[in-house]
């Protein structure tokens, strides 16, 4: 998963857009998330959009999208 968190990442700072990567490290700090998988989630102005990894031109698609 971290491969594609990169790949996320580069995505996003080639468009200029903030991202932070939060390592959850045990099960409490996946409890205090805000998603109910705890797992992956993508926020976007302190709302939880998706859960779903995506491969690059999807997670584009998306940003564009949200951006909206």
């Amino acid at each position: 998963m971290e491969e594609w968190i990169r790949l996320l990442s580069n995505v996003s700072k080639n468009k200029n857009i903030p991202f932070e990567i939060i390592k959850l490290r045990n099960y409490k700090e996946a409890q205090q998330t805000g998603s109910p998988f705890g797992t992956f989630g993508i926020c976007y102005n302190g709302d939880l959009k998706t859960l779903i990894l995506m491969p690059e031109k999807k997670f584009e698609k998306f940003i564009e999208e949200i951006r909206t």
